[in-house]
């Protein structure tokens, strides 16, 4: 294990993020006993709102913070992150008041009437995800994993309890989430002490921070939008449905996530570092490496999933959660072959061709909203064909991802 940083520092990471994705599975058996499926479906719109916000709040600053040499660049670089995902924050809560009608229209009263609290969402989000990319930075992964944990117990914690209390429907959900969301933000930002003081004599400007790495927002920022809407537009899209069906859909989603989770989570933040570091020559074979490493580890539990998933939802979440099985089942394949590429994203960061990285999200997302808005068949036979189509999709970015390594190594040595 001292041999090997990398590996440690995946099992540190591994271990954090199988404590919070157990949590997380666990509760969510309590909290399907509690909540219905429309209760899931209301809170899973109310957060793919905000998570496209997230997702853009920061303007990709925050990944930013791993790229600077100098610790005083990097210092420049989060605060720079600190203030634009404050200023769109407020934004979101300005914008929601006057959109509530449309929003009404939209998705429903009870989602019009949480929505001004989605700036405050944005804010925690994009603030938590800050912070680890500087725990990142400094190889402080044992801060990451320790609050991946405790996140997720306060967060579900939180809406069991309220749900318990008989604050039941979207009330206790969202509230709970926010709970969770502010004990992250305390916890981790009380550890990240040099991004809450006055940046040192000698840092550069938030302006040069900006202008040094101006690529980000422009197509980093751009790619992390689109990858946004592709992920919560599906969410949307099959709410239009039924916002039941969305319910059941979302709960497929997220069981699929933990043994993702549980590997990406590691393998991709320490992979980012171990990529931000490397020279013309390494990168090629890490990247196959870690290919071959993520198949090996994925394949069996994923395997199990496909065949047990119907079975597996009524059994474990209620006789509620049929629907919810058919849909894991569907959407396997996809998610199998997204354990592979999840880490790989950063590679075109690191190696600056980020400009590939945005032409292949446009792909990406038009594909599976253009499906689901004119397919004509039943939702359930649409996410079979959706999940084919993503897997397809994705091994044309592992191809990509290899020769932009294979670019980068014929650059001249600098």
């Amino acid at each position: 294990m001292d041999s090997s940083p990398f590996l440690r520092h995946v099992l540190t990471l591994m271990t954090g993020t199988a404590v919070a994705q157990g949590v997380t599975f666990v509760m969510m058996i309590v909290l399907a006993r509690i909540y219905t499926p429309r209760d899931m479906g209301l809170l899973a719109t109310y957060v793919s709102v905000a998570s496209i916000l997230v997702a853009v709040a920061a303007l990709r600053y925050d990944m930013a913070i791993m790229l600077p040499r100098k610790e005083l660049e990097a210092l420049s670089v989060a605060r720079l992150g600190m203030v634009c995902l404050t200023v769109v924050s407020l934004l979101a809560t300005a914008a929601s008041l006057p959109l509530s009608g449309l929003i009404e229209r939209q998705w429903g009263h009870e989602v019009a009437l949480w929505m001004p609290l989605v700036g405050l969402t944005t804010f925690l989000m994009s603030a938590v995800e800050l912070f680890k990319y500087w725990f990142n930075r400094n190889s402080d992964y044992r801060a990451i994993a320790v609050n991946q944990a405790e996140q997720q117990i306060g967060l579900t914690s939180g809406q069991l309890v309220l749900g318990m209390a008989g604050m039941g429907g979207m009330a206790g959900l969202i509230l709970g989430h926010t709970a969770g969301q502010i004990f992250a933000f305390v916890n981790l930002g009380r550890q990240a002490k040099p991004l809450w003081r006055r940046l040192p004599q000698g840092a550069p400007s938030l302006r040069w921070a900006a202008r040094r790495y101006r690529r980000m927002p422009l197509l980093n920022g751009a790619n992390a939008f689109v990858d946004a809407v592709r992920l919560n537009g599906i969410n949307l899209l099959v709410g239009s449905y039924s916002v039941a069906s969305l319910g059941q859909f979302n709960l497929a989603w997220r069981c699929l996530e933990v043994p993702l989770a549980l590997i990406n989570a590691a393998v991709g933040q320490v992979f980012f570092h171990k990529l931000a570091t490397l020279r013309p020559g390494q990168m090629r074979p890490l990247v196959r490496q870690v290919i071959k490493r993520v198949l090996i580890i994925g394949t069996a539990p994923f395997v199990l999933l496909y065949i047990l998933s119907p079975w597996l939802f009524p059994l474990l979440f209620g006789s509620n959660w049929t629907e919810a099985g058919s849909f894991a089942r569907a959407l396997t394949p996809w998610l199998f072959i997204l354990l592979v590429t999840s880490p790989l994203s950063t590679l075109f960061v690191v190696t600056e061709n980020q400009d590939w990285l945005l032409m292949f999200s446009v792909v990406y997302a038009a594909v599976p909203l253009a499906w689901l808005w004119f397919s004509p068949y039943s939702l359930l036979t649409t996410t079979y064909v959706l999940g084919a189509l993503m897997c397809l999709i994705l091994v044309v970015q592992i191809l990509m991802a290899d020769a932009a390594a294979r670019r980068f190594e014929a650059r001249p040595p600098a």
